[in-house]
């Protein structure tokens, strides 16, 4: 429990940050958008609600919409703060994914301490998400959005050897399904992160975390994602 509130706070912490860092970008005193597929209104009530009010109903169809048929650059960077906000706390299922958010960003003309900032807020949201099970997003839709922002996923992947936590197992133990069935990219990223599945340090993981389940029901599912991490290893290992 100590993790997850020190985790949270870290959170809340980098949120309040990333308003901080963006407070210079100021809301726009109009938008374009294409209105064939954005009303007036819903264009009005993103001029009109101050920004920490706007809503996860107000903002899903801007965050799939802008920097296309709805805004430019600039007024992303005004609404980015809270976008990223309901995202990392998760009240914005944003529609295919929080990684084409994220891949927005990199691209809106941030500066370099704006995207430090933004670096800051992705990995306590990926360290809040490990504490706590189930969470908000799961652990590959957080790893794929990351791969975005950043050039390595081993510091991520590296948490779940350092932490002891059950939370932490078993998001490990959905991430080798996920991964396993889903995973169909074919980058730096993704080869790294294969690397890492297909060694012995995913079974080997999940099998201490077996015999530490506090109940019978996790101890079956840390054991059956162990079976399923030693088949991937020993598959890889006999090619």
């Amino acid at each position: 429990m100590a993790d997850r509130d020190a985790a949270t706070s870290d959170l809340r912490s980098a949120v309040e940050r990333l308003y901080e860092a963006m407070a210079g970008h100021p809301r726009p005193g109009s938008i374009a958008f294409c209105d064939h597929c954005v009303s007036p209104e819903e264009n009005a009530r993103l001029l009109r609600v101050p920004l920490r009010q706007l809503t996860a109903d107000d903002l899903g169809r801007y965050a799939w919409k802008s920097m296309g048929t709805w805004g430019d650059e600039a007024d992303f960077r005004h609404f980015l703060p809270r976008l990223l906000d309901l995202v990392v706390t998760g009240q914005l299922d944003y529609l295919s994914g929080p990684d084409r958010l994220i891949h927005k960003t990199t691209v809106s003309g941030l500066s370099a301490e704006e995207s430090a900032v933004v670096k800051r807020l992705l990995d306590a949201w990926w360290a809040v998400t490990l504490t706590r099970y189930p969470a908000p997003h799961t652990a590959f839709t957080v790893l794929e959005a990351l791969s975005a922002a950043a050039d390595d996923p081993a510091p991520y992947l590296a948490v779940f050897e350092q932490a002891t936590g059950q939370a932490h197992a078993q998001h490990l133990a959905d991430l080798v399904g996920d991964w396993a069935y889903t995973s169909a990219r074919d980058d730096a990223w993704s080869r790294s992160i294969e690397r890492w599945m297909t060694s012995p340090t995913p079974a080997r993981l999940l099998e201490a975390a077996t015999l530490a389940a506090d109940t019978p029901q996790v101890a079956a599912a840390l054991s059956e994602a162990y079976e399923h991490a030693s088949m991937i290893y020993e598959c890889h290992r006999q090619r």
